[in-house]
């Protein structure tokens, strides 16, 4: 659960399989499934550019606040609604992880 006020921390592990170092780009994506717009499918809300050596290991921690889930409404006011949300992790065409929460 989130409140307007409060913050949400999304952990994530991530693991360079390879035995050479490398860079990975880390996405954080939320869904609004039942907002009174229609919202994207999915919207990239935080990043994080991450470099690793072989075979390394790092958790990689997000924080999600109210804020970046707003949108423009058709009153032109930036709002964002109570209820179901889902944070994905992965590509942009291949979701690793949903979890749901609520805003409240």
């Amino acid at each position: 659960k989130l409140t307007y006020d409060g913050e949400l921390k999304v952990k994530i592990t991530v693991h360079n399989n390879s035995n050479v170092p490398g860079k990975e780009t880390v996405m954080l994506y939320m869904r609004d499934p039942v907002a009174s717009n229609v919202r994207p499918e999915q919207q990239l809300i935080a990043f994080d550019k991450v470099y690793f050596e072989a075979n390394e290991r790092k958790i990689i921690e997000f924080t999600v606040k109210e804020d970046m889930l707003r949108f423009w409404n058709n009153n032109n006011e930036h709002v964002s609604e109570k209820g179901e949300f889902r944070l994905s992790t992965g590509y942009a065409d291949n979701l690793i992880h949903t979890k749901s929460f609520y805003l409240i």
